[in-house]
């Protein structure tokens, strides 16, 4: 390696005569302008105001559309995923169950609502009030579902819907309480 490096004192030195303005020589040939006049005729630029027209308001046509088609996710024959949330030790008895007799989740499900009534259910999802009337009454605690494993019933339209209706009329705060409630009923009694 050389120790050798380039001189860089022209590069920091005295600056060179000044460069010869490249833009002088366009004056001549723009040639010279009047010098124009800052001051506004207002009646001048009230007469030309008094002939613009305003703006007409813009009409947009509408063209009637097609009603949304109907997709076969929503039409009553159409089996979907339902989310159903079982604590571990449910799941693991339910697991037993679906080995013993060969069957799936959403058979497991159908069984537990035909072999649990409605007032066991809606039992489960009251809120019992065990203070009498001499002492002051608790507050009512909200019945909360335990952490759990999420395992999915293929169900069909008819199915979610008699579901829902079953929820509204027990009392049960979602479909995946009330499918696990049962279960439990059924399978834990």
């Amino acid at each position: 390696m050389s120790t050798e490096r380039p001189n860089l004192e022209a590069a920091f030195g005295a600056p060179k005569a000044a460069l010869p303005d490249r833009a002088a020589g366009a004056g001549a040939a723009l040639g010279k302008r009047p010098p124009r006049s800052t001051e506004v005729d207002r009646e001048t630029v009230g007469a030309q105001l008094a002939t613009i027209e305003p703006p007409k308001p813009v009409t947009i046509e509408r063209t009637p559309r097609a009603a949304p088609k109907v997709s076969r996710a929503n039409s009553r024959g159409a089996v979907n995923n339902v989310a159903v949330y079982l604590e571990s030790t449910l799941l693991a008895r339910a697991k037993q169950e679906l080995r013993q007799k060969d069957i799936t989740y959403d058979t497991l499900a159908v069984l537990a609502f035909e072999h649990v009534t409605d007032e066991a259910l809606a039992k489960h999802f009251s809120q019992d009030d065990p203070s009498d009337d001499t002492a002051m009454p608790l507050r009512a605690k909200r019945r909360r579902g335990e952490a759990g494993i999420q395992v999915q019933l293929r169900l069909d339209g008819n199915q979610r819907a008699w579901l829902d209706a079953k929820q509204a009329s027990v009392g049960a705060p979602s479909r995946s309480a009330l499918v696990a409630a049962a279960v439990r009923l059924y399978l834990l009694p």
